[in-house]
């Protein structure tokens, strides 16, 4: 079964192919690449540059003849555009020589903002053109609900929506509070607003629908979502202003928080755009084909997952 970012946290550093960076900090994190970058430490150990990958204080990084990379910087959250066929080293402040990079405008209160969302990142560093892990496709296929099973929630008055049953008359929902049943309802339409009694923050609860038609009941899906709490929105807010605009580096940054935190709708919206943005970034499209599967859509997620292969992106095997 495939995992998304909350799942995949607690083995990030533990997969067969992470790559360790001994006692040197981290400082910057790679948010767009393309071409070939070489990561070299100082023990002369090196690995491909990757998006989303981590860079350590002491490293150099060389770009290769056509190719580009932008680094964001943990310490203020600027960014820099590391000029082709030059060799830089990475350090808290920013790469040396000063000479071989361009530092990119900002806006102070996004630079802020971006600051502040790489280091709340968990850091990793992996040896291949992998920096996110992603499975492959998942045997048991996900229901097409909404929202999508097991994301976070911003609101308290969510919208419950599944896919139409032919002929069906009504659909009974009810949603539980661990064992005990919270609150139900019957509807004629495939989509409803919760109306019960109040759902808490940080608190997860299940639900389920089944259609009945002519004295038949067939289970039509089920799932789960953990109402956010007064932290994970305020976060939230701020990962949405990073979400403005067509800035790459931003939107990247707001696509993995949001992942992250579990908001996986607000998370996949991202991927889409950053799909259209940096078609080429292969990392974009695995992330697509993870979200597309966890929301039931089969055939979007194959589309994603092919292009994210076509890009080189290499899919580890599923986590069971």
């Amino acid at each position: 079964m495939f995992r998304l970012w909350k799942e995949l946290v607690a083995v990030l550093l533990l997969t067969s192919v992470a790559w360790s960076a001994g006692d040197s900090k981290p400082v910057a994190r790679i948010l767009e690449l393309k071409g070939t970058v070489v990561i070299k430490t100082a023990e002369g150990k090196t690995r491909p540059a990757a998006v989303y990958g981590t860079v350590f204080e002491g490293e150099s990084l060389t770009v290769k003849q056509g190719a580009q990379a932008v680094l964001v910087f943990r310490q203020d959250g600027h960014s820099e555009r590391l000029k082709v066929a030059t060799t830089v080293t990475a350090k808290a402040t920013g790469c040396e020589p000063k000479g071989s990079v361009e530092v990119i405008a900002t806006d102070p209160r996004r630079q802020t903002l971006v600051a502040k969302g790489l280091q709340r990142l968990p850091e990793l560093a992996l040896a291949g053109a992998v920096s996110v892990p992603r499975s492959g496709p998942s045997e048991k296929i996900p229901p097409r609900i909404s929202p999508i099973n097991g994301a976070t929630l911003l609101t308290q008055s969510p919208v419950l929506s599944w896919l139409e049953v032919t002929d069906a008359a009504e659909y009974e929902v009810v949603v539980y509070n661990g064992s005990l049943r919270h609150w139900s309802t019957s509807v004629k339409n495939p989509e409803l607003s919760y109306k019960g009694p109040v759902l808490k923050p940080s608190r997860t609860y299940r639900w389920e629908i089944v259609a009945k038609s002519s004295g038949q009941v067939q289970p039509v899906g089920k799932g789960e979502f953990t109402i956010a709490t007064a932290e994970q929105i305020a976060e939230a807010l701020e990962i949405k202003e990073l979400a403005i605009g067509e800035d790459v580096v931003g939107l990247a940054l707001a696509a993995l928080s949001y992942e992250r935190l579990g908001l996986f709708a607000e998370a996949l919206a991202v991927y889409e755009r950053l799909a259209k943005l940096a078609p080429d970034t292969s990392p974009f499209h695995a992330a697509l084909a993870d979200l597309y599967e966890k929301a039931g859509r089969q055939d979007d997620s194959a589309q994603a997952r092919a292009r994210a292969e076509k890009l080189g992106f290499e899919f580890q095997k599923n986590l069971t």
